[in-house]
C-alpha cells in the first residue's frame, strides 16, 4: 500500500474507502458476482474528525457521512482515504494482487 498521507482529514472533505479483499476467497463465480456486485467503495463527506478512547489507548475516528446514508458512521482514519487520491490506492492495490 502507499505511504499513509500527511494530510488530516477535517470537516468537509470528500473521501472514499480504501480498497480492501472482500471477494478474494468466494467459492463459486455464482458467489464471486454476488459478493462483487456488493462491494462498492462507499463515499461520503467527513462530518467531524477526533480522537476516542482512553488516556493511554487513543484512535483517530472520523465520522462520515456516506453517499446512500441518512446518518453519519464511525470509522476509523485508517480505513478512508481522500477521494482525490483514490486512484492512487486503487492502482496500488490492483498491483499488489497481480
Amino acid at each position: 500500500m502507499p505511504q499513509p498521507t500527511k494530510r488530516k482529514f477535517v470537516p468537509g472533505d470528500r473521501v472514499s474507502e480504501r480498497p480492501s479483499v472482500r471477494t478474494l476467497f468466494a467459492a463459486s463465480p455464482q458467489a464471486k458476482e454476488r459478493a462483487n456486485s456488493c462491494s462498492y467503495l462507499r463515499k461520503g463527506v467527513v462530518v467531524d474528525a477526533y480522537l476516542k478512547g482512553t488516556k493511554g489507548r487513543r484512535q483517530a475516528v472520523v465520522l462520515v457521512q456516506w453517499d446512500h446514508l441518512k446518518t453519519p458512521v464511525e470509522h476509523a482514519q485508517a480505513r478512508l482515504c481522500h477521494e482525490d487520491e483514490l486512484s492512487k490506492y486503487t492502482q496500488t492495490f490492483a498491483t499488489m494482487l497481480d
